[in-house]
Formats: C-alpha cells, sequence, structure tokens
C-alpha cells in the first residue's frame, strides 16, 4: 500500500550514519587549542579563548584557512567598530562582580566578628548566672537555718541567739535579694543577646530531623532552636529542670511554624506550669506530643 516495510529500521540506519567512525575532529580541535594557548599565552581568559577559536574557525570556513579571502561585509566592519565599547563594558561588568564580591566578603567578616563578640558575652553571662544560681542557694540554706535557730532561741527564751539568728535571717534575705536583682539583669541581657543574634547570624541549620541522645539542659533549647528553624521533628532522651527559676524569663519567643512531632522524657515530678511555659514557648504549631517520665510512666 505504498507503505514502508521497516520504518523503524531506516531511522536507525539513519541515526547510525551521523557517528563519528573516528575522534579525528575531536584531536584536531585540541591541537588548535594547543596552537592558540602557547607557553606566554597561559593567562588568557575563558572569553578570549573562545573569541581566538571562532577566529580560527570562521577563517577556516570562509576564507579556506587564508585570512586575506574572507570577505569583507558591513557586519563585520560594525562588529569591529563595537568591539571596543564591548570590551569596555565586559570590564566594567567584572570590575563591579569584583567590588560587590569584596562588600559581602567584608560585611561577612564583620557579621562573624559580631557574632563572636556576641557568643563570647553570652558565655561569660551564663558562666556569671551559674555562680548565681550557686550563692543563691546558700542565701536560702543560710536563711532556712537561721530561722531554724530563731525558732530554737526563742522556745529557750535565748535572746542572744534569738537576736544572731534574725541578723543572720536579714543578712540573707538583703544578699538574696541583690543576687536577684543580678539575676534579672543577666536574663534580660541575655534575652536581648538572643534576639540581636538571630538578626546578626548569617546562617541557620537546615536540619529538619534531631535526635538528642543523653540529658539536655533547659537553658540550651534558646540556642539549639534559634539555630533550627526548619526543624520538623524533636526526640530528647531527658530533658533536665532548672529549679528555682522563672522559667517565662529565660526564653525567648521563637516561632517554630515546622516543628510538627515531638517526643520528650522528663522528670517524673514535672510542675503543670513549668510544662505549661514550654508549650506555650516552642510547641505552638505541634501536632503530636509525647511526654514520658524518667520512671516509665507516660501521661
Amino acid at each position: 500500500f505504498g507503505l514502508p516495510k521497516y520504518p523503524t529500521l531506516s531511522k536507525i540506519v539513519k541515526n547510525i550514519l551521523i557517528i563519528s567512525h573516528g575522534n579525528s575532529d575531536v584531536e584536531r580541535g585540541f591541537s588548535i587549542n594547543e596552537h592558540i594557548i602557547t607557553e606566554n599565552r597561559t593567562l588568557l581568559s575563558l572569553s578570549s579563548i573562545n573569541g581566538l577559536r571562532s577566529t580560527w574557525d570562521a577563517i577556516k570556513f570562509y576564507g579556506a584557512g587564508s585570512p586575506h579571502r574572507v570577505p569583507i561585509k558591513i557586519d563585520m566592519i560594525r562588529a569591529v567598530q563595537k568591539s571596543k565599547s564591548v570590551y569596555n563594558q565586559e570590564q566594567l561588568s567584572l570590575k563591579s562582580l569584583a567590588d560587590r564580591e569584596k562588600e559581602q566578603s567584608e560585611k561577612h567578616e564583620h557579621t562573624n566578628e559580631e557574632m563572636k563578640k556576641l557568643i563570647d558575652r553570652e558565655n561569660q553571662l551564663l558562666s556569671k548566672q551559674k555562680g548565681l544560681h550557686d550563692k543563691q542557694k546558700k542565701a536560702q540554706l543560710l536563711v532556712g537555718e537561721s530561722r531554724q535557730r530563731l525558732d530554737n532561741a526563742l522556745k529557750k527564751a535565748d535572746i542572744i541567739n534569738a537576736q544572731a539568728a534574725n541578723a543572720l535571717i536579714g543578712a540573707g534575705d538583703e544578699q538574696g535579694k541583690l543576687i536577684s536583682d543580678e539575676l534579672f539583669k543577666i536574663t534580660d541581657e541575655l534575652s536581648k543577646i538572643q534576639k540581636t543574634s538571630l538578626l546578626t547570624l548569617p546562617w541557620c541549620s537546615s536540619i529538619k530531623c534531631l535526635i538528642v541522645d543523653g540529658d539536655f539542659s533547659f537553658e540550651s533549647l534558646n540556642c539549639l532552636f534559634r539555630y533550627l528553624p526548619q526543624l520538623h521533628r524533636l526526640s530528647i532522651n531527658f530533658l533536665k529542670k532548672i529549679n528555682n527559676i522563672e522559667m517565662d524569663k529565660n526564653l525567648s519567643m521563637i516561632q517554630l511554624k515546622h516543628l510538627k512531632y515531638v517526643s520528650l522524657k522528663m522528670s517524673a515530678f514535672i510542675p503543670f506550669d513549668w510544662f505549661k511555659v514550654l508549650t506555650k514557648t516552642f510547641f505552638r504549631h505541634l501536632q503530636t506530643l509525647r511526654l514520658t517520665a524518667r520512671v516509665g510512666e507516660e501521661y
């Protein structure tokens, strides 16, 4: 009926015929490049090499390998006339690119220096905060022992010991007040540093799933979450609670919009207020939350 008997076979044969029988064309190209890039022209840019190679191929195609046989047309004359302006424009573009890269590099170095200062200051404050917590515990212990001593002195009608105990209670309360004020200032400065570092930080991790197979302190949650804005799943083997601290003053509001699944193991006796602050601050967008007590009780 006038149709080819083997239509697919004819296409295969045509495709085979266009395949080169050797690599002479490739080798010839390498030889031409060796003639262009000589020992005293090793610093040629890629655009210069492409331009020289295009000129070589054009002479071969239009002039049969002889430059004087290449026909001079109006398009070629105009291209030559514009070559200087094109070159100048390219140089300006390269200079602009180099200036932008230099500016970005300087900005990055400045950002790194600022971040280093913030981190050093944050570490100093955290160390000072820890020392103040220890002093606060000692002051509370002193007040407790002094109150017990005062009660015993009053029962025995020992005025001297009662006065001494009362003086110790006053000193302990005064020291506790000073420590609390200092802790409040440190906490406020830490919060400002953390907010500043969020704006200064040049990068954030793209980690989406994190498993902490060990104890993890409550103080470190801020530092952890501000570097992991893309976190989707979180599992912490044991989250340690901080005692004698107003937790809502030690947390910065970090929006973890991608965090949907959280599994936490905590101590068996956890105040509900502590859990409420934790949830309100970090876990606003959760879909699944699994809590396990350290002793194995789930709730």
